[in-house]
């Protein structure tokens, strides 16, 4: 049993107030630190209920998007205040190792969309957000509207598909990961 004001449980069910635990695995203080670490959660959001608390964890969401989808990338973006702002992300290992060979370093559309944050309705991730909708963006490089439209060209993304979740974006990507890939498939991968 969790004492009132002990953990992220606790303050929610003493202040009757919504809490999002970021890291939990890194956490000391969040009580099931060790669980949440080996199950890789990655950020559980908490809500009062009549009858106690209501958690709802996230985990390696972008990767799975990836695999499922045979997608290039993935970024999940959730809502921070009047923005949203990518908290996970996922490529696949080609791209990086591609990226890598042709620019010389470890960034990637995903790392380097880290520091954009639409507002609502800003761009197609921040429409989305306001209207919990979907799009599939087809030549991201081409939509001046779009946020990282610059990045989509950089990094050669042909494709974009956006699904507004509870609390923010999935977003994932298509484009080539590589001379092999795009000769035998003419795609990539996805991201959440």
């Amino acid at each position: 049993m969790i004492a009132k004001s002990e953990s992220a449980a606790g303050r929610v069910s003493a202040g009757g107030r919504a809490e999002t635990v970021d890291r939990p695995g890194d956490d000391k203080d969040f009580a099931r630190q060790k669980l949440a670490k080996g199950f890789n959660i990655t950020e559980p959001g908490l809500k009062a209920v009549a009858s106690g608390v209501l958690e709802v964890g996230f985990g390696p969401t972008c990767k799975s998007v990836v695999e499922d989808e045979g997608a290039a990338y993935a970024l999940l973006w959730r809502v921070k205040g009047n923005r949203v702002t990518p908290v996970e992300h996922y490529a696949i290992p080609e791209r990086t190792t591609n990226g890598k060979t042709l620019c010389g370093d470890d960034e990637n559309f995903c790392s380097e969309s880290c520091g954009i944050e639409p507002a609502e309705n800003e761009s197609a991730i921040g429409r989305e957000w306001t209207r919990g909708g979907a799009d599939i963006l087809d030549k991201p490089a081409d939509d001046n509207p779009f946020a990282h439209q610059q990045l989509a060209k950089d990094f050669s993304i042909t494709k974009i598909c956006l699904v507004a979740q509870p609390g923010g974006v999935l977003e994932w990507g298509y484009g080539p990961a590589g001379t092999t890939v795009v000769e035998n498939t003419g795609a990539a991968h996805a991201l959440l």
